[in-house]
């Protein structure tokens, strides 16, 4: 025989929808004091695989902790199979570090977005959007290749700028490196117009 609810009276519904953004509310307090719990959400990544398709959730997760071949073991959970997204728990701060220094991941063609768990607030409320690249732009004057100014001009082009790399002899490569943080959810331009000292405007090639 279930509960009889009806022996316990209801709160007054009339609440709903107000004052859910303020503080006119009755709630419970949440504490967040760092503890042994917090500790160990420090080693949590959550990720998100960007695939239009259906994919093996499971194959995905365990590919990748193959992948990354981690000095101690990594537990992953699927959050949500539909939107494809999954908390890893590390068992160490290095093998973290790793994955996140050596982005972009794929599985089947498709890139992975990580971030750190959102601690404040609901895991799934965490931001995957935006993945570190590699970008590479071919056939820039050799004058001013070497220049960090140059390339963080590219950035309202790419994306948030990281970082670039810059070979012993800039001038004999074909191409420049920009580390960038790339929004997946918009295409990534395959050229950028730069306007040259001679006025004229030219259109050099981007590919990551």
């Amino acid at each position: 025989m279930g509960p009889e609810l009806g022996l316990f009276p209801m709160a007054s519904s009339s609440w709903k929808g107000k004052g859910v953004m303020g503080t006119n509310i009755d709630a419970i307090v949440w504490d967040e004091g760092i503890d042994e719990e917090d500790a160990r959400g420090q080693l949590m990544l959550v990720g998100k695989i960007w695939a239009q398709k259906s994919i093996n959730v499971k194959a995905a997760v365990d590919t990748m902790i193959k992948i990354w071949n981690p000095i101690k073991p990594i537990i992953g959970n699927i959050i949500d199979a539909k939107e494809k997204t999954f908390v890893f728990h590390f068992g160490a701060a290095r093998d973290k570090e790793k994955v996140l220094e050596n982005q972009p991941w794929h599985f089947d063609k498709f890139v992975w977005c990580f971030n750190e768990a959102n601690h404040a607030g609901k895991i799934t409320n965490t931001p995957l959007f935006h993945v570190p690249f590699w970008a590479r732009v071919y056939d820039l004057p050799i004058s001013g290749r070497k220049s960090e100014a140059n390339a963080m001009r590219m950035r309202a082009m790419l994306g948030s700028y990281i970082g670039m790399e810059v070979g012993p002899n800039p001038e004999m490569d074909r191409a420049i490196r920009i580390r960038i943080l790339h929004d997946v959810r918009n295409p990534l331009k395959a050229v950028i117009p730069i306007r040259l000292n001679s006025g004229k405007v030219e259109s050099f090639e981007v590919k990551i």
